[in-house]
């Protein structure tokens, strides 16, 4: 390949190997070279195997090879779910829409829908891994459900190449014959709870059958095709926030699976990957701060899924845009709630769809000035320029209220704190619920067991109970899973004097008075951990509190004193490792509400002392324990340095070697691991530079915990550095097993 312009785009990325990359304005020949990685390896003959592999796998000749861009596909299909099963086949018409474009069109597939967050890491590195090992030039990710969306947005961040997102689109809405009413993916979950009561025959208007057979007409009948859970639920709302963002071409969000709107967006978008190739537009520069506030203004307008919190933390994290809780808590004061969609309102997706969709209300919110029109998108245009020529919500339509007569005033998700949540928890609160709810709490270590006592009338139905799930976190669970079965049972079972409260999460299809993502995780001994059954708890929408009444601060730190880690059964596979990382990146009592005015932690209550309180003291031990387990070497600077970053917090006078030699000592489980000898290998590697980075992430690895909410959800360092294990740059273990050029650590 001749170029005009042979100078390479060298500028580093932080915490990121450096792919070498042709500048946004080399040519080729007269034309603009849009192959700014793959020229590295097609161009001449520096790399004939892979040139070879290439042809064998259908490159046509010598001229497509050395100009054509390399587009990757990566489709989360898999046949057995409607989410993603019909994913490849619009995988298909993409690519034939970028082989029209004269590119390369590359389709892949990463795994579908399970293990909850776990699945959202890999697709993410699976993304990742593929644009990068392959040099491909840009990237189209076709995801159909909800940790899918996240996963693909994380993986197209991280490699920052040319990219567009193409939502797999909606379910159609199901019809129950016995019934004779329209039913959706939720109608099942609260079917269940009432089977379960014996009242589901109470659902039938007319006719007569039995329980079994209404349950049976409702499963087989709730979803008639491809597409995601079709309410605004946990798919459609990071779908809408994508669109939001700029990521995706307007109206991707509300098009039905099986409509021909999706299949001309799937046409058309050989030729907007074009668009972002010749004006380089990448990820970083449509991620923006600006944008990010757009995309929570809309979650609040539309009544998005409380998972929407997790994973838009866990996308601006990887786009370094500092966003917190209270971003949240701000877009929710200030957004008029007016999507009357299930699960808390009454239509659909597709229903949305049929009134102008998504575009048709940005309109509406860049209009009155909610949604900053300025923001970049795919296009190459602007939100505003997008939106311009798009109809207008039509009178008359039931589905979006107007500004001024909203279903709520403010948002619904409220962030909640108090002494069960000192880092924070998240509220659903539509108003339909009421704005408050004092119960005695009913206590379950697992949703398995509530569920249990759901099944066996446990649950009274005649006074005030909070249900609390907890070691359901991102380390308890593993993974911070789902309580879709809990609240479904709930609603179904016709429970009107409950709420839920839990350190995991739950189902964008859920509704009601339900609380999730407690933070501390109970896991890592947070305050909910050791709560009791018959304690009241409160939780107060409109002061934003979740406590415990009538159990004091002193109370509660005797709890924990005599409170013990439960033992966590995954010890080996996928779920282990995200155990292991939830681990590192997690908090406990440093959280992201002691930043906030007027939020007080309990540490706040003794400024300038160097005293650490039980909770930070574990936190240090099963930091150090965790090191232990992976092979790094706990040394004393890691107690020192964990130690005053939360001593820092309160001004208090610094730590020394002496004090966390002391520490050691006055923790018996540290005695027999902490004073090892380790040995660090390093005279065989050729670079001293290179090895001194490396060394330098792995402290500042294992160094960073605790640091704010979204760590939680991102483990993105972690990633990194297991990839340098993985590629034995790093060796963990015995020198036997090491290989030249490679970092020992962990010997013995």
């Amino acid at each position: 390949m001749s170029t005009n312009s042979a100078r390479e785009d060298t500028a580093p990325t932080r915490h990121y190997v450096e792919f070498p990359r042709l500048s946004s304005d080399a040519k080729n020949g007269e034309n603009l070279a849009l192959n700014r990685y793959s020229t590295f390896i097609t161009r001449n003959h520096d790399f004939p195997p892979a040139k070879a592999m290439l042809y064998a796998a259908g490159v046509p000749d010598e001229h497509t090879m050395q100009t054509s861009p390399h587009v990757g596909i990566a489709s989360v299909a898999w046949e057995g779910n409607p989410c993603n099963m019909h994913l490849g086949d619009l995988g298909k018409t993409i690519k034939t829409s970028v082989q029209n474009e004269g590119f390369l069109g590359w389709q892949y597939h990463t795994i579908g829908m399970r293990f909850s967050l776990q699945s959202r890491e890999i697709i993410a590195d699976s993304i990742e891994t593929m644009t990068c090992a392959q040099a491909h030039d840009a990237c189209i990710v076709v995801p159909g459900c909800d940790k899918n969306i996240p996963g693909c947005v994380m993986g197209i961040i991280r490699h920052n190449r040319p990219s567009v997102f193409v939502y797999g689109g909606t379910q159609r809405g199901g019809f129950s014959k016995l019934l004779k009413r329209p039913i959706d993916i939720n109608t099942p979950s609260e079917a269940r709870g009432a089977y379960m009561l014996g009242t589901i025959k109470d659902w039938l208007k007319n006719g007569n059958a039995s329980a079994d057979e209404i349950i049976s007409d409702i499963e087989k009948n709730s979803v008639p095709g491809p597409g995601a859970c079709g309410g605004m639920y946990t798919a459609n709302s990071l779908a809408t926030v994508i669109e939001t963002l700029g990521l995706s071409v307007p109206g991707s969000s509300s098009a039905p699976a099986s409509s021909p709107t999706k299949l001309r967006e799937c046409s058309r978008t050989g030729t907007i990957i074009r668009t972002c190739l010749e004006k380089d537009i990448r990820p970083s520069s449509l991620l923006t701060r600006a944008s990010f506030d757009n995309a929570l203004v809309m979650t609040m307008a539309v009544g998005g899924s409380t998972n929407a919190v997790l994973h838009v933390l866990a996308m601006a994290k990887t786009a370094n845009v500092d966003l917190t809780l209270d971003d949240f808590q701000r877009a929710s004061n200030k957004t008029p709630f007016i999507a009357n969609m299930a699960p808390s309102g009454k239509y659909m997706m597709e229903d949305l769809y049929d009134i102008g969709g998504i575009p048709s209300v940005m309109k509406l919110l860049v209009a009155a000035g909610l949604l900053d029109g300025s923001t970049m998108t795919v296009t190459g245009k602007t939100l505003a320029e997008n939106i311009e020529s798009w109809p207008s919500l039509p009178q008359g339509q039931e589905v979006i209220r107007s500004l001024d007569n909203p279903i709520k005033a403010s948002g619904h998700i409220e962030i909640l704190r108090g002494n069960i949540a000192p880092g924070g928890a998240v509220a659903k609160i539509t108003g339909k619920e009421g704005s408050r709810f004092v119960g005695k709490a009913m206590v379950f270590n697992k949703e398995g067991f509530l569920c249990t006592a759901l099944d066996q009338g446990k649950v009274p139905h005649d006074e005030n109970v909070v249900l609390v799930v907890r070691y359901e976190g991102p380390k308890g669970g593993p993974g911070m899973p789902e309580q879709l079965r809990a609240s479904g049972t709930l609603k179904g079972g016709g429970y009107t004097n409950v709420s839920l409260i839990t350190d995991g999460r739950y189902s964008g299809a859920s509704h009601g008075f339900i609380v999730g993502h407690i933070v501390p995780e109970a896991a890592l001994g947070g305050p909910i951990a050791v709560i009791q059954d018959g304690d009241v708890i409160s939780i107060d929408a409109e002061t934003n509190r979740i406590e415990m009444l009538h159990v004091t601060d002193e109370e509660i730190k005797q709890r924990l004193k005599a409170w013990n880690p439960p033992d966590m059964p995954v010890r080996r596979g996928t779920l282990a490792n995200l155990r292991r990382a939830a681990s590192i990146y997690t908090v406990s009592w440093k959280t992201l509400g002691r930043r906030q005015k007027g939020i007080q932690s309990q540490r706040d209550a003794t400024p300038k002392s160097r005293k650490l309180f039980d909770l930070e003291e574990q936190t240090i031990v099963q930091f150090i324990l965790d090191l232990d387990s992976r092979g790094f070497p706990p040394r004393l600077r890691c107690v020192e340095e964990m130690a005053n970053r939360l001593l820092a917090d309160r001004d208090a006078p610094p730590v020394g070697k002496r004090w966390a030699s002391n520490f050691i000592k006055r923790h018996k489980e540290l005695k027999t691991r902490f004073f090892r000898r380790y040995d660090y290998q390093r005279d065989k590697y050729e670079d001293p530079t290179e090895i001194q980075k490396w060394f330098k992430l792995v402290e500042n690895t294992v160094a960073k915990y605790g640091i704010d909410l979204a760590d939680i959800y991102n483990f993105d360092e972690v990633g990194f550095l297991m990839g340098m294990i993985a590629s034995g740059v790093i060796v963990i273990g015995s020198k036997r097993r090491a290989r030249p050029n490679s970092v020992q650590l962990g010997s013995r």
